[in-house]
């Protein structure tokens, strides 16, 4: 018979708090694309169907980190959310990504 260890709520809460959100931001494993528009509204990310894949698409609603890491000793982190793709990137036959007629 198989014993399965319970974790409880408070080693669950530390293991959870104990994440180095820096160093997890910064994992190339979950790279998805490069800024080449950032003001404090808005993000566009340059991207292609091999970084989306890899890490398994990428849906809206979903949060991203984006990483500046010129200076190692004191690395920036943007916390980003996807809305959803810019209307002139997809095209699903004849109607735009959000559902209007071209």
């Amino acid at each position: 018979m198989e014993v399965k260890e319970v974790m409880s709520f408070n080693e669950a809460l530390k293991e959870l708090t104990t994440v180095d959100l820096f160093k997890e931001a910064a994992n190339l494993d979950a790279f998805i694309g490069r800024p080449f528009y950032f003001d404090f509204n808005s993000m566009k990310v340059l991207s292609n169907d091999h970084w989306k894949e890899k890490v398994g698409g990428i849906p809206a609603g979903a949060f991203h980190t984006a990483v500046y890491d010129n200076d190692p000793i004191h690395p920036e982190v943007v916390l980003l959310r996807v809305l959803g793709p810019h209307p002139s990137t997809v095209r699903l036959g004849r109607r735009s990504c959000h559902g209007r007629p071209l």
